[in-house]
C-alpha cells in the first residue's frame, strides 16, 4: 500500500526488493522548472528549424518561376537556401535527440529514499539504470562551491552520487545526514 502512495512502478518495487533496501519512505523527483527548461529548449530548437524550412520553401517558390527554363537543378539554387535547408534538418535532428534523451530522462528520473539506502532510477532510453548508495556506507556529503543546489554523496566503496535539481532536496540531504554517519 505504501508503494501505491509513493507511485512506484513495478520495476522500482522489484529493485527495492532485489537489493533489500527496506521500506520506501519517500520519492524525490526532479523540479518542474528543470523539466520545463528542457521542454522550452527543445521547442525553440524545433521552432527555429521549422522557420528555417519556411525560408527554404519561400526561396524556392520565388526562385523557381524565374529559372524554370533551366529546370530544377540543386546546384543552381542560391547558397543561402542550401544553408537554410541544412540548418533546418540539423535543428530537427538535434531537437529530436534532445527530446528522446534529455527530456524523457528528466521526466522519468527519481530518487527513492528507503530505510537502508537511497536508490536513483534514470530511464534515458527504454531500459532503466539505477544507482544505489547504502546509508551506512556514506562517508561524506559535499556541497558544491559553485552551485548551491548540487551535492555529492561519497560512499565507502568509491561510489559517487550527485544530487541536483530535486524537489525538496534540502530535506533529502538532511535525512541523509541523520540516517548516515556522514560528516557535514
Amino acid at each position: 500500500m505504501l508503494e501505491q502512495n509513493l507511485q512506484l512502478s513495478e520495476e522500482d518495487v522489484r529493485l527495492i526488493e532485489e537489493n533489500q533496501l527496506g521500506e520506501p519512505l519517500k520519492v524525490y523527483r526532479l523540479k518542474a522548472r528543470y523539466i520545463r527548461f528542457w521542454q522550452w529548449c527543445i521547442c525553440i530548437i524545433i521552432g527555429l528549424s521549422v522557420l528555417s524550412f519556411a525560408f527554404v520553401v519561400s526561396d524556392l517558390l520565388s526562385w523557381y518561376p524565374q529559372h524554370s527554363s533551366i529546370g530544377f537543378n540543386l546546384y543552381a539554387l542560391p547558397s543561402y537556401t542550401f544553408r537554410s535547408l541544412v540548418n533546418g534538418v540539423s535543428g530537427l535532428l538535434i531537437g529530436g535527440i534532445l527530446y528522446c534523451i534529455m527530456f524523457q530522462r528528466s521526466k522519468n528520473e527519481h530518487l527513492i529514499f528507503c530505510e537502508h539506502a537511497a536508490l536513483r532510477v534514470t530511464r534515458p532510453f527504454r531500459r532503466s539504470r539505477s544507482e544505489i548508495v547504502f546509508l551506512t556506507d556514506i562517508v561524506r556529503i559535499i556541497s558544491s562551491k559553485f552551485d548551491r543546489g548540487e551535492y555529492t554523496i561519497l560512499s565507502r566503496d568509491g561510489k559517487c552520487l550527485k544530487l541536483r535539481n530535486y524537489q525538496d532536496q534540502e530535506e533529502l540531504i538532511d535525512m541523509l545526514w541523520e540516517q548516515s554517519e556522514a560528516l557535514p
